[in-house]
């Protein structure tokens, strides 16, 4: 059975997505079985995406997630069943797209029921691999090579202690993250957030310029989600990157990390794909974000 979560079901719902960035005002569609007792066995919350102009409703997007927490042989259907009432929960809600919150590869089964449900790639997610040590070697020798060059009004400093409206104004002028994701990733308490000891900022006297953003995953990997110069001092990119990553890998032990990995998209993030196509990275399998028009029938 798919209905609405009842409010004393939230906490339950909420805890399937195991710390995944949602908003805290998402709504929730929930997965029941009745027997022997009832119990919520997948989540699907789904909320807003916010616009540029908020009298563009014609534009609205809902974004949602899928949660499953515990097998079910009637899983398919219940996905089915899901995905319909998230179509009819966003068209009644007003919005003209609906999209999924989490990239796929075109091998994945959610990937392969979404696009034969009528959703289309919005996003072009690429991600490349590059060891360590070549890294953190590659960036510290390019900082020395021009840290003369360096202004003397210019320091760097953690993220922490900094409003984050600030760091995230700079990192929307790039489209670079929407802002429930980088609200969940500056949480600290969730699982895999903003690391305090790689993520900073540079500042020009008291206004932000750049800013370098990290999170961890596992035990070897360090992830390269925004490298990011604000776009009037884009005349300085290659000192202001320099800036953040010397700071940033200069805080690693030795032997850590094994490996980063560094976001990228068709698009945008540009400036971090280059950076690990230069270090000799190695692409990782395309993942896609998939979106459909709710002015389309199934």
């Amino acid at each position: 059975m798919i209905r609405p979560a009842y409010p004393d079901e939230l906490s339950r719902a909420r805890a399937l997505g195991q710390g995944a960035a949602m908003p805290g005002s998402a709504q929730f569609l929930v997965a029941l079985v009745e027997h022997p007792v009832e119990r919520i066995i997948a989540a699907f919350p789904y909320w807003p995406l916010p616009v540029c102009d908020d009298s563009d409703t014609e534009q609205a997007t809902y974004e949602f997630a899928v949660y499953f927490g515990t097998f079910s042989a009637d899983q398919e259907q219940l996905l089915d069943d899901a995905l319909a009432a998230l179509e009819t929960a966003a068209r009644d809600a007003g919005a003209s797209h609906l999209r999924c919150q989490s990239s796929f590869p075109e091998n994945h089964s959610l990937y392969q029921k979404l696009t034969g449900l009528g959703y289309e790639i919005a996003q072009t997610d690429r991600q490349f691999t590059v060891p360590g040590d070549i890294v953190k070697q590659r960036s510290i020798r390019i900082y020395n090579r021009l840290k003369s060059s360096l202004p003397e009004n210019w320091r760097i400093e953690s993220i922490r202690g900094h409003n984050p409206k600030a760091i995230y104004k700079l990192v929307a002028q790039h489209q670079l993250m929407a802002p429930q994701q980088f609200q969940h990733y500056w949480n600290s308490s969730n699982s895999e957030h903003f690391e305090e000891n790689y993520s900073c900022i540079l500042l020009d006297g008291e206004e932000i310029i750049g800013t370098f953003l990290i999170t961890r995953r596992g035990d070897h990997e360090l992830h390269v989600h925004v490298e990011a110069a604000d776009l009037r001092h884009m005349s300085q990119l290659r000192l202001i990157s320099s800036t953040l990553r010397n700071h940033s890998f200069s805080q690693c032990p030795d032997g850590f990390p094994e490996n980063f990995t560094f976001r990228a998209d068709s698009k945008l993030h540009r400036q971090t794909k280059n950076n690990a196509l230069r270090l000799g990275g190695e692409e990782l399998p395309h993942q896609y974000v998939l979106c459909k028009s709710l002015s389309r029938l199934n």
